[in-house]
């Protein structure tokens, strides 16, 4: 009726007003898929597609079509009003869990508070601790978390990074140990126990973890780093001990 009482028997005033609904659902497609991804050319291009070739061409070029054309237009604004809403709630999430979520440190903290038996919550928990140097807090949570799932390879391992950290290289060693009986080709383990082994002198059990290292993971870099290093002091050490340089006395 609006569009009779616009354009009268004119038939290409009724084509215009589909190509504006079509026009308006194409920039309300981009906008919900924008706000949702974040993808500014990825939303675009979907957008530009739908344009140049929707589901239903007809309904677009077909006056007769124009429900169609509706149809669309509803349900891109309903993608869109999804779209706002979901970004509205994330916002509300966030802002009631930024005390929670401010470092993971925190976080963890919280998931031990609230949970029992958290093996994973405690080893993250230790995990956090001993990137900040914080060993002796961090061997807590490694041993409950241990003492949940003694088996728990991923704390085995990195109470074994913690003891190292307190230049307790012989007990990380122990537990380095423990992780290779279970997963005997866990590249890192190797590497951390050549490395202890090499703080500890025993040059030839470090060249034959790092070597393991590389074997189960020949793109280590790490590993093969100091593999090198490794190789140079066990050269350096094989050569004979040179004396002081002969000096003379000057009248």
């Amino acid at each position: 009726m609006i569009d009779h009482e616009i354009w009268g028997l004119n038939p290409g005033g009724y084509h215009l007003t589909n190509l504006l609904l079509h026009l308006a659902s194409t920039l309300i497609l981009f906008a919900g898929l924008h706000r949702l991804t974040g993808a500014l050319w990825k939303s675009g291009f979907v957008a530009a597609l739908f344009a140049l070739h929707p589901f239903h061409v007809e309904s677009v070029a077909w006056i007769a079509q124009r429900k169609d054309v509706l149809s669309g237009l509803f349900w891109m604004l309903s993608l869109f009003l999804y779209a706002r809403y979901t970004v509205v709630v994330f916002a509300m999430i966030s802002v009631a869990q930024v005390g929670f979520w401010r470092d993971a440190e925190t976080l963890f903290r919280r998931a031990v508070a609230v949970t029992n038996n958290n093996y994973l919550a405690h080893n993250n928990l230790g995990a956090a601790l001993s990137r900040q140097g914080r060993h002796g807090e961090a061997l807590t949570q490694f041993y409950l978390a241990l003492k949940i799932y003694p088996d728990y390879t991923e704390a085995l391992f990195n109470m074994g990074v913690a003891l190292a950290g307190d230049g307790r290289y012989g007990e990380a060693l122990s537990l380095y140990g423990r992780v290779l009986v279970l997963h005997p080709r866990f590249a890192e383990a190797h590497n951390n126990a050549a490395v202890a082994y090499a703080q500890t002198g025993k040059l030839d059990h470090a060249l034959f973890h790092f070597q393991e290292a590389i074997r189960a993971r020949p793109d280590y870099e790490e590993a093969i780093r100091n593999l090198k290093i490794a190789e140079k002091e066990k050269i350096r050490e094989s050569l004979p001990v040179s004396g002081p340089p002969f000096t003379s006395k000057e009248k």
